[in-house]
């Protein structure tokens, strides 16, 4: 394991944007474990994560004048607005996965933990929320409300910060690029709409647009994921930027690891990026942080969520298609290297013809059961969605990316992701593709900003300008999915306030839901957990 810090230094904002990952395991294992399993554990995930602020990155700040102060300003202002829209902290209208998350929140705050009752525990990807649930301890239930709308709009603003440090500027229209930015999706329900001849939609309504792809899968918008899966979301975006940052495997392992307790499925959507680098260079990853740190951090979180009724009843989707898929993947990974003394032309043919097959048969076996019609419509059908969602958009800046190793794997992820299904609905698919997502949203900041030399020669459609302007208009399309979501917030916001209607969905209560819970005889509550002693706080 490496300990050495020659050549690094230690960076303040690496630092508590990598705290804000790794703070909920933090608080969990005060919280949940024995102190005979929590003081080491505690101690251990400090020290990795005061190594894995160390980086030999040559991080830029901003200089502090009044244009830099004002456009700061404003991104919190932004920021802020955006997270009060959310519906983070009930102070709008909130979508109805919030039925879920404001009880939990609540039991989190009034009750001791662990949340166990009788045999049945809540077993729930919760460390989103427990540094709220802690200053809700402390202040209140209000209070603790304020402090996770708060926590929401700092995880923000740290990814913005380590963002303008990757690009060396601070500028406002990225925020505007990252929270409008998603799929095609109205020109998706447009297409379906007209092939099916039902009736069109307007291009403002209440309507969810993801689910425009038959609800067999979806892809979510920046906005959509901070609407319904904020306490998933805002982690592993810290953790995508700050891997595209350092572009090494030196602490990865370490941050995915910590990512579990909070983003269970967004962490598994990095695996494909810590593969590569691994390939890359595995050295990388023999570290204290990674080795210690993330055997710490995965195992308890492991134990834990392991026993969710949900991830149980899920454990059988994995049959053999998902172990070919697997296979298939890895040979994908290392199918350069296989041929890599033949000749250009005959390598890429040779990739060509396998990727088509392989491919091709997962997405029949996949659409198999859905439709009763023809292999090539199941595949066509499939690659309309690709295109729509992400395909488009790819296109536009293949020449400028197509060098970038995590342009491929990000493309390579959405192409397979919706393959794979974990447990009885497509939350695999919308969560673990969170990641790959957000890099081509940053692969399309990078591609605006960039200035790529222009020549009369080429086709007009190839040209830099045309280019340009076919992003904007593919981002355009993209943005009325976030407005959608926008709109119906506001609207029903202010048809409840003019009902008088409680905008604060709490309509659950502790009872063994299955999918925020699990039996409370599990290595984890008998061996590791604390005994909880009755009564509240």
């Amino acid at each position: 394991m490496s300990l050495s810090f020659r050549s690094k230094r230690f960076n303040i904002l690496l630092f508590f944007s990598l705290l804000y990952i790794v703070l909920p395991n933090l608080i969990f294992y005060i919280g949940y474990l024995r102190p005979l399993f929590a003081l080491p554990a505690f101690i251990l995930l400090t020290i990795s994560l005061f190594f894995a602020s160390f980086t030999n990155k040559d991080y830029w700040e901003p200089e502090f004048n009044k244009k830099n102060i004002l456009k700061g300003v404003l991104a919190i202002a932004i920021t802020a607005f955006w997270v009060y829209l959310s519906g983070i902290g009930g102070f709008v209208w909130q979508n109805s996965d919030h039925v879920v998350r404001n009880p939990l929140f609540r039991l989190l705050v009034a009750e001791k933990w662990p949340l166990v009752d009788s045999d049945r525990a809540i077993v729930y990807y919760l460390g989103f929320w427990l540094p709220a649930a802690v200053a809700g301890k402390i202040g209140g239930l209000t209070f603790g409300l304020f402090f996770e709308q708060f926590w929401a709009v700092a995880g923000i603003l740290l990814f913005y910060s380590l963002w303008c440090a990757r690009r060396r500027k601070l500028d406002i229209w990225p925020l505007l690029v990252f929270i409008f930015f998603s799929g095609m999706d109205y020109f998706g329900l447009l297409f379906c709409q007209l092939r099916y001849r039902q009736p069109l939609e307007g291009l403002v309504s209440v309507l969810h647009l993801e689910g425009w792809f038959f609800n067999i899968y979806q892809y979510s918008s920046v906005t959509t994921q901070l609407f319904w899966v904020f306490n998933q979301a805002i982690p592993v975006w810290l953790a995508v930027i700050f891997l595209y940052s350092e572009r090494n495997l030196s602490s990865a392992v370490f941050v995915c690891a910590s990512l579990l307790l909070s983003s269970t499925l967004p962490a598994l959507g990095l695996a494909p990026f810590m593969i590569w680098l691994f390939i890359k260079n595995p050295k990388e990853l023999f570290t204290f942080q990674n080795i210690v740190g993330g055997f710490v951090a995965a195992s308890i979180s492991f134990l834990y969520l392991s026993n969710n009724s949900s991830a149980r009843a899920g454990g059988a989707a994995f049959s053999l298609k998902h172990a070919v898929l697997l296979c298939g993947v890895l040979v994908f990974i290392l199918l350069p290297f296989f041929f890599k003394k033949k000749p250009v032309v005959l390598r890429a043919i040779l990739a060509l013809v396998y990727n088509a097959c392989f491919f091709g048969a997962l997405i029949i076996v996949k659409f198999a059961s859905f439709y009763k019609t023809d292999k090539l419509h199941i595949f066509v059908w499939h690659m309309i969605f690709i295109f729509v969602e992400v395909g488009a958009l790819a296109l536009v800046m293949i020449k400028k990316e197509r060098r970038d190793s995590f342009y491929w794997i990000a493309l390579v992820s959405l192409f397979l992701i919706p393959l794979v299904q974990v447990g009885r609905t497509t939350d695999f698919c919308m969560r673990a593709s969170i990641p790959a997502l957000l890099m081509i949203c940053i692969l399309a900041v990078d591609y605006l900003s960039s200035a790529e030399a222009d020549s009369s020669k080429k086709l007009f459609f190839l040209r830099p300008k045309f280019k340009k302007a076919a992003m904007i208009f593919i981002l355009l399309v993209g943005a009325l999915t976030p407005v959608h979501e926008f709109y119906r917030t506001i609207l029903y916001t202010v048809t409840g306030y003019e009902r008088h209607e409680d905008v604060l969905r709490d309509d659950l209560f502790f009872e063994p839901v299955f999918n925020t819970s699990g039996a409370a005889d599990n290595l984890f509550f008998k061996r590791l957990a604390k005994t909880k002693s009755k009564g509240k706080n």
